[in-house]
C-alpha cells in the first residue's frame, strides 16, 4: 500500500514468516504489490530494504500481522513505508 499518488516500489523481497515460523519470500511486482498465502494466526511481515530508498516510519519494518479465517491470502496488507 502506498499513499495516494505514491508509487509503489518493484522488485523488493518481502520475507513473510507464519505463526509456525515458516518463512516464504515474495518479491513485490511491478506496482509494489505482492501477494502469499499463510495459514491463520500472527504474521511477521518482513520487508528488505530496497536499494536506494529509506525507511519513512521507524519501527514499522517488521510488522506484525493478524491472519483470520477465511483471510488467509495476504494482500499487501502493510504500507512497504519506504521512498
Amino acid at each position: 500500500m502506498q499513499d495516494a499518488g505514491e508509487p509503489g516500489i518493484p522488485g523488493v523481497d518481502v520475507v513473510v514468516t507464519d505463526e509456525g515460523g515458516t518463512p516464504q519470500t515474495v518479491m513485490t511486482d511491478a506496482n509494489g504489490d505482492w501477494i502469499t498465502v499463510v495459514p491463520v494466526g500472527i504474521t511477521l511481515v518482513d520487508v528488505q530494504d530496497p536499494v536506494g530508498s529509506a525507511l519513512t516510519t521507524a519501527g514499522s519494518d517488521p510488522e506484525n500481522v493478524t491472519v483470520i479465517a477465511g483471510s488467509e491470502e495476504l494482500l499487501s496488507t502493510t504500507d512497504l513505508h519506504y521512498h
